[in-house]
């Protein structure tokens, strides 16, 4: 069908749908998810729970319970723009509840989008890693602060622990089990100032990729579980 022919209608519908999308794509890429992890933790835990269940200290509080960020099949409907809407204007610009406050006066339009990105961490399904995958980048990477065996004793470790920065014992369950999968692989992702700990952790973004990450973390679990 030659486009001179084509109903105006159609045309109308089809350039409507490539501008949404164009749309979907910038504001999914535009966002820094570690820099909106650190907002969250900061300004959204104390209703949403520090893994985004809604279970905050202060959701019991509320006559309505907070929005559980992680619910994929909720949150899988909502595209980016209803999402920094809803964080932008509140809870009642956006048909919910009037004790979600409104932020635009607090962030700015970039740290909005931040916390979007992270926003959509928390409920899509994680890459599924490969623990001997990440036995081999441990070895090459890790193991000079955190130890050939994960207990935070590798070589270098006393002399990191001289400026008050103890690396992680990753055999430590009872430690490792406040840790999210998610935890771990922006600790990686961003390194120790990423996620507001020591900065002589350092961050593996630029160099290991998504799924090099997430292999990690499946290495880390399972020395957590010998």
């Amino acid at each position: 069908m030659k486009f001179d022919r084509m109903p105006l209608w159609v045309l109308t519908l089809g350039v409507s749908i490539l501008l949404l999308l164009a749309s979907l794509v910038e504001a999914a890429t535009r966002g820094d998810p570690l820099e909106g992890r650190r907002l969250y933790l900061t300004f959204c835990f104390a209703c949403h729970g520090k893994t985004g269940k809604g279970d905050g200290p202060f959701a019991s509080r509320l006559p309505v319970k907070p929005r559980d960020h992680t619910d994929d099949q909720y949150m899988s409907q909502k595209s980016d723009q209803d999402l920094f809407n809803a964080i932008s204007g509140g809870g009642e610009a956006f048909h919910g509840s009037r004790f979600m406050p409104f932020w635009n006066k607090t962030f700015s339009e970039e740290q909005i989008w931040d916390l979007v990105a992270y926003l959509r961490s928390l409920h899509r399904p994680h890459i599924q890693g490969d623990a001997t995958r990440g036995e081999a980048l441990y070895k090459k990477y890790c193991w000079i602060c955190h130890g050939e065996e994960g207990r935070g004793d590798g070589p270098i470790a006393q002399s990191v622990g001289q400026f008050g920065a103890t690396p992680l014992d990753f055999t430590n369950k009872k430690l490792m089990d406040t840790r999210t999968d998610l935890d771990l692989y922006f600790a990686i992702f961003g390194g120790g100032e990423g996620i507001g700990k020591s900065r002589y952790m350092p961050a593996w973004g630029g160099s290991l990729s998504e799924q090099q990450i997430w292999d990690l973390v499946a290495y880390l679990r399972s020395l957590a579980q010998e």
